[in-house]
């Protein structure tokens, strides 16, 4: 019960293959910089919103070889991960707070909500 859900059977093979060129240490920065980028907000006009997201940007924060193109793939079918997790098998996982396992990444569940 307190151990996170494990999302294999959502898991598309081109997330699989992108991962798996890639290190564990250097994806969870990934995604921890794409986290930090999506949670950015702006004012404009007394309004808050969220900030313009910027791949580039994102790429160049972390420390290793990526290109563009992977990073936006990986994290876009991270997305697509997440918010079909969510819906489905890793419902409660969410609601109770737990971790979301997805192929070598471990994400909080609030990382999952805030990428979703």
């Amino acid at each position: 019960l307190l151990s996170g859900a494990k999302l294999h059977h959502i898991i598309p093979q081109s997330f699989l293959k992108l991962q798996s060129k890639f290190s564990k240490d250097d994806l969870q920065r990934l995604v921890c910089h794409y986290v930090e980028a999506l949670e950015e907000n702006v004012e404009l006009e007394g309004i808050k919103m969220a900030a313009p997201l910027s791949f580039q940007n994102i790429v160049s924060g972390v420390n290793f070889e990526i290109s563009l193109l992977e990073a936006k793939t990986l994290l876009m079918l991270l997305g697509d991960i997440c918010l079909e997790g969510m819906k489905k098998a890793a419902y409660w996982d969410i609601a109770l707070n737990r971790n979301l396992i997805i192929g070598d990444l471990v994400l909080s569940s609030s990382q999952a909500t805030t990428i979703k």
